[in-house]
């Protein structure tokens, strides 16, 4: 199942992305926000799933799905949406971005052990520093996900020019372990954000950018289609 916030307010609009994202169905009535949704997931996630069958099935209204009309799954916690500018480079500071893997987990007990902590995960989605990808995406959907891993190439772009491919297994460690470390400290309320860190290391950030840049994040499947939808942001000029 693959969910999205379209920019509406501060917290987004909740919609179904069908599986090509070429389609979004509204999904206000089952819960206004992904937010509202995380909140009451036990509840409300067979009636998402339900949702996006249907949509898949062209038994519900469907709209064009647009990534450039789409914010951060979670906006409030992700600011900027995955097609908005950059700001540009602070006085004598260098602005690079790092891709990453992140997840969204529900309400997580402090203590919680591996088993826990991988039950808890709700959402998969790409990273770049505060910025995420126009589509979560539900594990179970996605083939390469395994053990709280995500593998597969995660291709990284300046200006139309391929820097590398480093795979998304390279992460230093997996989720189960990465949520474990983070509720030793307390528990972790529903819609926290887990990320795995640059993927691939130093292999997966940037140059350092500059005005009229343009940076694109994304990982296909091996059908060539893109599966979160991409992160593209140019830099803003000063």
């Amino acid at each position: 199942m693959k969910l999205a916030s379209l920019k509406d307010g501060r917290d987004g609009r909740l919609v179904v992305v069908s599986n090509d994202l070429a389609w979004f169905t509204e999904a206000g009535h089952i819960a206004p926000t992904l937010q509202a949704a995380l909140d009451d997931w036990e509840n409300v996630e067979p009636l998402l799933r339900g949702l996006a069958q249907s949509l898949e099935h062209g038994a519900v209204p469907k709209i064009r799905f647009h990534e450039h009309e789409a914010a951060s799954p979670l906006p409030r916690a992700g600011a900027l949406g995955p097609r908005d500018d950059l700001p540009p480079p602070g006085a004598g500071a260098a602005l690079d971005v790092a891709g990453e893997v992140a997840v969204i987990v529900g309400e997580v007990p402090q203590g919680a052990d591996r088993a826990q902590a991988l039950a808890a995960i709700r959402l998969v989605m790409l990273g770049a520093g505060k910025v995420f990808s126009p589509v979560a995406i539900t594990p179970d959907a996605l083939p390469a996900w395994k053990d709280g891993k995500l593998s597969g190439p995660l291709q990284l772009e300046l200006n139309g020019r391929a820097l590398g491919e480093p795979d998304a297994a390279a992460m230093a460690s997996d989720f189960g372990a990465l949520i474990v470390q983070a509720a030793r400290a307390g528990p972790l309320a529903a819609g926290t954000i887990v990320g795995s860190g640059a993927v691939g290391g130093e292999a997966a950030k940037t140059p350092a950018l500059r005005a009229g840049d343009v940076v694109r994040i994304e990982m296909r499947d091996p059908r060539h289609h893109t599966i979160f939808g991409a992160i593209e942001q140019a830099v803003a000029a000063p």
